[in-house]
């Protein structure tokens, strides 16, 4: 809409302002021909210059209605008169030349001092725009045209500075000095250099001398001044008008702007402060445009704005304005744009206004932009369509509109552009009134994404012939819809049908099927989640195609032969995940530069990616045998991800030729072979490194500290040997580094040198063989463990966006370290997890623990620690997980807080201990009768399994054994046959489909089920439902559907996760209140336990924060609801209060409405709420800062408005958080609350 509101105002400048043209202004006469001096001055000048035939400026000229072409083809050295020639206009009297127009002339060249140009000194107009001189300077001689009154050298590609010569110019009426700007023309092809930029720094001495200006043209010109600097604009008494855009100016919005008579242009500046509110409206009787759009302008609009009889164009968008839009009463009274419809534009598109919709707009007669503001209400039924007959856009997407959309827009017979999206529309869609005809619609652009749009799309949305792009995505549409229909819209370029409920069929019995060639030729097609089975037919036809998005169906099969012609040499963007694709995959698409295949079934090599790839993101399929080294030639590869597939051999050592562009390398749980190829070169860019779960070796090459931005490395899980590779603490941007499961011996750290180390957040050396000490020297490295800090690390979306303070981990465990543990890790206070078990740590365990606040996990078992547990650590209110069984600890217990909620095996093997929970009282010398611990060898390690074990899979870092079943693809009804035996039941991550039986439900004994990530759908069975042992319900990632009917109980139930699935309907109160195990708070803790040491290998996949945890031992810890992406209405009920001991709560990419209830506030150990994608309205309730545990709040993507909460946890949370909330404002947005805040928008 910006390049839009740019290209209109350019437009009714040219209409305003045209230059001189090219056909003599005096009668025709034959008496006086062309003076020879000047026929050789300017046929010298055509031949010192090129013709460009580009084509890229001609384009840009063709925009502002300009016809490119080489006016100078005219120009003949012998028979013809000069005066006839194309661009020149001659004085009938004298014949001289007194007009030249060479604008949009395909000229290439440079124009120096010698021109010959400079001698044609009778001109009093020289137009030499939109032409190419690039690199030449303005020359000092311009200032030879002394009889010269407009001057145009815009868009030219000047350089350097503007020549004071120019204000020996006196009798100089119009001065266009203007350069190019993207984003006012929006193109690619044109480069434009750096270092080119054209300066005005002496604008005050030049400008005071031109007296006689009535325009002043100086756009993109750098400046860098503040307003106040140019006095000299004070004393241009005939000056109507200046253009200033972007110019670099700063400061209050000066006074002496209101001087200007006809048109003022100052947009895109950093001008602050407030309009006037009064000012003398006689001397803007004459104003006809206004515009100071993209400042930092602050306050209310005052009502004389819209007072001005003449004012044609306002313009007043992206800047920081406050309040309602209203009027005042005396102006509404007078002459008011409630009577009139002289206000042909108005942009006044992110503002920050708020209120009803005014009445008032629907009399601007040619343009409406009121997009990005807080607008309430609904859009009339009715309105006097004749005052609307010229309008040619509306735009009031992003607001809090809602209600119904009138028919009446879809029949206005000017309007092109409708922009609707992201508002609360709901209802069904009605495009033409029964018995109406809309053949005389112009209706080009319709955007409607984002609402609540309901039913299905009318048949009648196909008569609107005219359509070019149309965006129904992310509505509440239904029903069935053959994607053949749109090639009814011949026009159509870009369709998206997204994230909706509707099925789309893609082969269609119809007669429109039968000739795919009479389709559109689409250029956009987006049908994300749209439950389509096949591969579109429609898509035969497709040659033009540039984007296409068919993730998250149910395509099955291998894609047809035919495809490879869609877009051949167009497409640059395929999304083809979550699907159910197989066979072998050819990218036969040229210009491919963004590829996601994954989620799929593909098999054989890995796929070769077309030449100009960026990102290639091909994840969890079957592909098989060696990376392929042509992706080595991919200049341009930016991200790689391979993970979770059958790749074998090694890694190629060619990658050196890609890497100093590729930022993402994920190639875990592969089956790649052989050493760490130094293929880290000088310009390394790799910010993640994933090669978890494969099964190189060799020593880490020295060359990884060339990539000085790395901030992810993951070699766990490997085999990799060697001494610990304490350089690279010096890659200052690491912070996660995982050598766990490896071959690494010696010493941690080392006596050479100084450690670094400093933002290192997660550092995982667990399952090696060092036997050093800890050296506290090493620990005091770790400063951004000092802080509790939010990081982010940079990786694609589909593996790890974020890593927070709540996976902030030290995981030494089993390995061979010696000595006392450091009292200095009591510094580290952001520590969650601390994993220090099976070592040879001895000495007492240092009270310093207990200045770790918010540790959660704290594993000690399995050393040869002495003396008591330090009294202290009872302060540790969050911690969840204590275990320092198998030492040789002596004393009481600790008592109170958590140390309440902790069992016996947390003790185990210290026969010296007492006290709660063990049944030894303190002063009994009789030993425990405790059983001794379950030992399992493991190959070579030795794991305690009573201990807690954590995976973190979104990077594939962690630790614990994972033990499924493999099943084939249908659940087997001998499961009818279930025994009460069963407890765990766990298929996840199959290719399982059709539906859950009933028999689940009649196994007393079930109490952990997982069915996550196969292929399911249907309704869940009401017995399962009903399954009153049931502790743990993991069915996410599958296709169920259906809303909650009927007597539920889960009365023992603690994880329930239903997300990535299709359920609608609401979340009943009822429903919520039969969690009776989430209701036991912090004082009944002790009460809830663990799921049962025979559960201890069977895991949880749970998505926390931006990451998949799966967790080995299900602890009371993540108590967990998790409903994220399912097709959820209605409100949010309040009686989720009552659920007092959830700690993670994600209702995201959902349809609630609504307010976000305070009862929230009462989930007091609540560490993650996402509420994130839904339709939210209101503030965010004060009561939420109670939440002090609270490590994580997404409420981005609502409609949410007012200030955001500050302090406590809330001063921790990043911006990213509240994103596409308008309203919101306060920190860490840079959106101030108030009327005096300045919010940045480029």
């Amino acid at each position: 809409m910006v390049s839009l509101l740019q290209l209109s105002l350019c437009l009714l400048c040219l209409s305003l302002h045209s230059p001189l043209t090219t056909s003599s202004p005096y009668p025709n006469s034959s008496a006086q021909l062309c003076h020879e001096d000047e026929r050789f001055a300017m046929l010298e000048f055509k031949n010192n210059l090129a013709i460009n035939d580009s084509g890229s400026i001609a384009r840009i000229c063709a925009r502002i209605g300009q016809v490119p072409y080489v006016k100078t083809a005219s120009w003949k050295a012998t028979g013809s008169d000069c005066c006839q020639w194309d661009g020149v206009t001659c004085n009938p009297l004298t014949g001289h030349v007194v007009g030249l127009d060479l604008s949009c002339g395909k000229l290439q060249g440079t124009i120096p001092m010698n021109s010959t140009l400079f001698t044609l000194h009778h001109l009093r107009s020289l137009n030499l725009a939109f032409n190419d001189f690039y690199p030449s300077r303005i020359s000092p001689e311009f200032g030879r045209f002394l009889r010269l009154k407009r001057l145009n050298l815009s868009h030219c590609f000047f350089t350097g500075k503007v020549p004071l010569t120019i204000a020996q110019l006196p009798q100089l009426a119009s001065l266009d000095l203007s350069q190019f700007a993207e984003v006012e023309f929006d193109f690619v092809e044109l480069e434009i250099p750096d270092f080119m930029e054209l300066e005005m720094p002496d604008f005050n001495v030049i400008v005071r001398n031109l007296t006689g200006l009535r325009e002043l043209y100086v756009n993109y010109v750098f400046l860098n001044s503040t307003a106040s600097t140019f006095s000299s604009l004070t004393h241009l008494s005939s000056l109507m008008t200046l253009s200033l855009k972007d110019c670099g100016i700063f400061g209050p919005l000066p006074v002496w702007i209101w001087n200007i008579t006809r048109e003022i242009y100052l947009s895109a500046n950093w001008f602050t402060g407030k309009l006037p509110s009064m000012v003398d409206i006689s001397k803007l009787s004459q104003l006809t445009l206004l515009d100071l759009s993209n400042n930092f302008l602050d306050g209310e609009v005052p009502s004389w704005l819209f007072s001005l009889s003449s004012l044609k164009v306002l313009s007043l968008g992206i800047n920081q304005f406050s309040g309602q839009l209203t009027i005042s009463e005396d102006v509404a009274s007078s002459s008011s744009l409630m009577n009139r419809s002289s206000l042909m534009s108005l942009f006044l598109s992110n503002c920050n206004f708020s209120g009803p919709l005014p009445t008032w707009i629907w009399n601007i007669t040619q343009d409406i932009s009121l997009s990005n503001n807080q607008f309430t209400g609904k859009l009339p039924s009715m309105v006097d369509r004749s005052k609307l007959s010229q309008l040619t856009s509306l735009d009031l997407s992003k607001n809090l509109l809602d209600g119904k959309v009138p028919s009446w827009l879809f029949s206005l017979p000017s309007l092109e552009e409708l922009y609707l999206a992201n508002n609360q529309f709901f209802g069904q869609l009605t495009v033409i009134e029964d018995g109406a005809s809309n053949n005389t619609t112009l209706l080009k652009y319709i955007d409607l994404g984002g609402n609540m749009i309901q039913g299905s799309i009318p048949n009648s949305i196909f008569e609107l012939v005219s359509l070019v792009v149309l965006d129904l995505s992310s509505n509440n549409l239904s029903g069935i819809i053959e994607l053949d229909m749109f090639c009814k819209l011949k026009n159509l370029t870009h369709l998206d049908l997204s994230y909706n409920g509707l099925s789309v069929l893609t082969k269609s019995s119809s007669t429109i099927s039968s000739n795919v060639a009479v389709c559109p030729r689409l250029q956009k097609l987006m049908c994300s989640s749209c439950n389509i089975t096949d591969f579109p037919d429609f898509l035969r036809a497709q040659e033009n195609l540039t984007y296409l998005d068919l993730s998250n169906n149910k395509i099955q099969g291998d894609i047809p032969k035919w495809a490879k012609d869609i877009g051949k040499d167009s497409l640059s963007y395929l999304n083809l995940s979550s699907n159910f694709l197989t066979g072998r995959l050819d990218l036969q698409w040229t210009n491919l530069q963004y590829i996601d295949l994954h989620s799929n079934m593909f098999e054989g090599p890995a796929p070769i990616p077309p030449p100009f790839t960026c990102v290639l993101l091909a994840s969890n399929n079957n592909f098989a045998g060696e990376i392929p080294s042509a992706i080595c030639t991919l200049d341009s590869l930016q991200t790689l991800d391979l993970s979770y597939n059958s790749l074998s051999g090694e890694i190629p050592p060619c990658f050196k030729i890609v890497n100093n562009l590729l930022s993402v390398l994920d190639l875990r749980s592969n089956k790649l072979h052989g050493t760490l190829p130094s293929i880290f070169g000088e310009y390394c860019s790799l910010q993640t490194l994933a090669l978890n779960g494969n099964q190189l070796e060799g020593q880490l090459p020295p060359s990884l500290l060339s990539c000085q931005r790395l901030e992810v490395l993951d070699v766990g899980n490997n085999n990799f040997k060697g001494m610990f590779p304490y350089w690279l603490g010096s890659l200052p941007e690491l912070k996660v580094l995982i050598l766990r499961s490896n071959s690494f011996h010696g010493n941690v750290g080392t006596s050479k040198g100084k450690y670094l180390f400093s933002k290192l957040q997660i550092f995982d050396i667990s399952n090696n063989s060092f036997n050093s000490t800890l050296p506290s020297s090493f620990l005091r490295c770790f400063k951004a463990m000092m802080n509790s800090v939010t990081l982010n690390v940079k990786g694609h979306d589909l593996k790890f966006v974020r890593i927070l303070t709540i996976i902030t981990t030290i995981d030494v465990s089993n390995n061979k370290l010696k000595g006392e543990i450091p009292e200095v890790i009591g510094d580290l206070v952001s520590l969650r997890w601390l994993n220090l078990s099976q070592n040879n740590f001895s000495g007492c365990i240092p009270p310093s623990l207990a200045s770790l606040s918010v540790l959660e996990s704290l594993d000690l078992s399995s050393n040869k620690l002495v003396g008591q547990i330090p009294e202290e650590l009872a302060k540790l209110t969050s911690l969840e997980v204590f275990n320092v069984s198998q030492n040789r600890l002596v004393g009481p217990i600790p008592q109170g807080q958590q140390f309440a909620t902790f069992e016996n095996n947390s003790y185990l093997g210290n026969p010296k201990l007492c006290g709660k929970p063990l049944s030894k009282k303190c002063g009994d010398d009789e030993a425990s009768s405790q059983p001794p611990p379950r030992m399992v060898q493991d190959g070579s390690d030795s794991e305690y399994k009573g201990t807690f074990g954590w995976t973190i899979v979104g990077i594939g870092y962690g630790c614990g054994t994972t033990i499924g079943l493999v099943a084939g693809y249908y659940i087997v009804i001998c499961f009818k046959n279930l025994s009460n035996w069963l407890s765990v039941l766990d298929l996840r991550s199959n290719k399982l489909h059709g539906t859950l039986p009933s028999s689940f439900g009649k196994s007393s004994s079930l109490r952990t089920l997982v069915f996550n990530g196969n292929q399911l759908g249907g309704q869940l069975s009401p017995s399962l439902l009903s399954c009153q042992g049931l502790e743990a319900l993991d069915v996410g990632n599958n296709n169920f559907n259906g809303t909650s009917k009927g007597k539920h109980l889960f009365s023992k139930l603690r994880i329930f996760d239903i997300s990535n699935n299709s359920f609608n309907g609401t979340l009943p109160s009822s429903f919520l209140q039969c969690f009776k195990a989430l209701k036991n708070s912090t004082e009944n803790r002790g009460k809830l336990q663990y799921l049962g040491e025979s559960f201890y290998e069977y895991s949880i996949m749970l998505k926390v924060k931006g990451l998949n945890l799966k967790f080995v031992r299900i602890l009371t810890v993540i108590t967990t609801i998790d409903v994220l992406n399912n097709k959820l209405k209605g409100e949010i009920p309040e009686v989720i209060g009552d659920l007092v001991s959830p700690r993670w709560l994600n209702l995201a990419h959902n349809n609630f409405i609504g307010h976000i209830p305070p009862s929230l506030a009462s989930l007091s150990e609540l560490e993650s709420l996402d509420l994130s994608s839904n339709k939210l309205v209101g503030q965010i309730p004060e009561e939420l800062a109670s939440l002090k545990s609270l490590e994580f709040f997404n409420v981005s993507q609502n409609r949410l408005v007012g200030p955001i909460l500050q302090g406590q946890q809330f001063a921790t949370f990043e911006n990213n958080l509240y994103l596409r909330n308008l309203g919101l404002c306060g920190n860490p947005l840079s959106k101030k609350c108030g009327c005096d805040g300045i919010v940045f928008f480029f």
